[in-house]
């Protein structure tokens, strides 16, 4: 076995601390983010976690993701979404309010669900399907539950929607 030219040697090493540094930044910004979405959640009720989260979820890049090697990313975005759905269950989720009607759309969602079960079998790739449709689910479904469930004022959606319009302005 033939050992590569120092060059070589030289530019793996630079390009894994590299790695390294960038797999930090988005551990430590991973970090900050449930920090701050505990906080908001202690001191302001999980109601309140709504805007920061959303404005995360706009910001952040789909790039800023932890692989799991043969199974999935762990993005900035599901760490928030996950962390949102651990304080609703946690803090949130017996309060009083519109968390209690029905789900908005909800034949719809289950009908979107099937069909991508469904198609998950009909998939080229049958190993990725299931990690698809489970990040569908996870990415999608999932946080549109939660802010079906956690809204329950016309000023926190006004609040999201100013979320949304600072991180594009940000961007």
């Amino acid at each position: 076995m033939r050992k590569h030219s120092r060059p070589l040697r030289l530019w793996h090493s630079l390009a894994r601390k590299a790695t390294d540094k960038t797999m930090l930044l988005i551990l430590s910004i991973d970090f900050v983010i449930i920090g701050v979405l505990v906080f908001i959640a202690l001191t302001k009720g999980v109601e309140a976690t709504l805007p920061f989260a959303t404005f995360v979820i706009v910001l952040m890049p789909v790039e800023s993701v932890i692989p799991l090697p043969g199974l999935f990313g762990i993005t900035t975005q599901r760490v928030t979404i996950v962390t949102l759905a651990g304080l609703w269950f946690l803090l949130g989720r017996n309060a009083e309010g519109p968390g209690r009607a029905a789900l908005p759309l909800r034949n719809l969602l289950i009908a979107s669900v099937i069909w991508m079960v469904v198609s998950s079998f009909n998939s080229i790739d049958p190993s990725a399907a299931p990690k698809y449709l489970l990040s569908e689910i996870l990415d999608m479904y999932l946080l549109y539950y939660l802010v079906t469930k956690m809204v329950s004022s016309r000023a926190t959606v006004h609040k999201l929607l100013w979320a949304i319009v600072t991180a594009m302005v940000v961007c």
